[in-house]
């Protein structure tokens, strides 16, 4: 009996099971050389329950949105879930600070960086800074006025209120993020909650007029923030996605290689040219529009109000431990290089046409992923300073607080 009789005598259900019984262990063999090259399956939703954003954020007449006060949230977003709380106005609580207390005062203004929701109220940023000032000897508070979200003209609005209500303030430190950079010109980037922006007008920064919030000045948005529950095709490919590293990350290169899959139209700039998804393409998208000009007067305006009350400012930028613009990714930047980067946006370059002191912290991170919590979002890893990350963020800029503070 010749090969092709043999052939011809297997049974057809024979050759189906061949040929599944090949697929798979290919399938298996893919699988496997994916996790061996880095790739992981996605991550688990987070469990039931109200976002930190909406736990937090209450409609604002002035700021679009502020910190609920007395507010309180358990995140789950983060392993291990940490408490996360703000006083009675609405500004994270940490170690030693009192709104009520006696001597100088260090504020620090931003956004989520800031605010730290991925820490307890003992490790945030301020906190450690706090510790570290005790340590040397100076017995000063520090308020962390942060609020996720905003972008650098609110924290200017934020910043202003902070010193009309605290003339204690001795320094102020404004925290920039590189999304700060595009959310300066877009009155819809937390949508719904309103947002305060600029824009470019004639050669000079104009106000946008805010979208009419989703509910009155003081109401919260924990239902308008709620994610909309999937489809059945969403949560059938996102049960797979979780099981496998090479479906999730095979997904993700072709998410990318077809480009953002939406874009928004940014009213008063107008449908002929919206606002791209990518953030690279977002930053071009802002530079265009007047975004370094309107970054550098927001930077004024926080120089000219410290100015104006005897308080030194400082700012520094949220860092991945980046060398120069054109160095690798990879565990140097412990996430996806599309985070945001101050780098990308030159803000070294937009402090000083702003006659700003920028504390460059660069040298101080390694890049270690130990340094920071990330979050899933959008699919992307959105990076935060954890633990040991506020840690090497307060010991960077120390110096520079402390002689400002004893130059007083």
């Amino acid at each position: 009996m010749n090969q092709a009789d043999r052939e011809h005598r297997i049974p057809p259900h024979r050759k189906l099971a061949y040929a599944v019984a090949v697929t798979l262990a290919c399938l298996v063999l893919a699988e496997a050389g994916a996790r061996l090259m880095g790739a992981a399956p996605k991550p688990e939703p987070r469990k039931p329950g109200p976002t930190i954003n909406g736990a937090f954020w209450v409609s604002d007449e002035l700021l679009g949105f502020r910190n609920r006060a007395d507010g309180t949230c358990t995140n789950a977003d983060v392993t291990p879930p940490v408490v996360v709380t703000t006083d009675e106005r609405g500004y994270r609580n940490g170690q030693g600070w009192d709104p009520t207390g006696a001597g100088p005062i260090v504020l620090i203004v931003g956004d989520s960086t800031t605010f730290c929701g991925e820490l307890e109220d003992s490790q945030t940023i301020s906190s450690q800074l706090a510790l570290r000032l005790q340590a040397n000897g100076v017995e000063a508070r520090v308020l962390n006025a942060g609020v996720r979200g905003y972008n650098t003209h609110q924290c200017t609005l934020m910043l202003r209120e902070c010193l009309e209500r605290f003339p204690d303030i001795a320094v102020a430190i404004y925290l920039f993020t590189g999304n700060d950079y595009v959310g300066n010109l877009d009155p819809a980037s937390c949508h719904p909650a309103p947002t305060p922006a600029l824009q470019l007008v004639d050669g000079g920064v104009r106000d946008v007029p805010m979208p009419p919030p989703a509910v009155p000045s003081g109401g919260s948005f924990p239902e308008q923030l709620a994610p909309p529950p999937p489809g059945l095709r969403v949560r059938f490919t996102d049960a797979l996605r979780r099981r496998s590293a090479l479906l999730h990350h095979s997904l993700g290169l072709l998410r990318d290689a077809r480009g953002p899959s939406s874009l928004r139209v940014v009213p008063h700039i107008g449908a002929e040219d919206p606002l791209p998804r990518r953030w690279e393409e977002a930053v071009a998208w802002a530079r265009r529009h007047g975004g370094d000009e309107v970054l550098e007067e927001c930077l004024r305006r926080m120089r000219s109000s410290c100015e104006e009350r005897g308080v030194a400012f400082l700012t520094t930028a949220f860092s991945l431990g980046e060398a120069d613009e054109g160095a690798p990714s990879g565990e140097r930047y412990a996430f996806d290089p599309r985070s945001h980067s101050a780098l990308k946006i030159g803000y070294t370059e937009r402090c000083a046409r702003a006659d700003v002191a920028c504390v460059d912290v660069r040298g101080a991170f390694s890049g270690s992923s130990a340094s920071y919590c990330a979050v899933e979002w959008d699919g992307l890893l959105d990076p935060h300073y954890g633990g040991r990350g506020a840690e090497v963020w307060s010991r960077a800029i120390l110096p520079r607080v402390l002689d400002a503070l004893r130059s007083r």
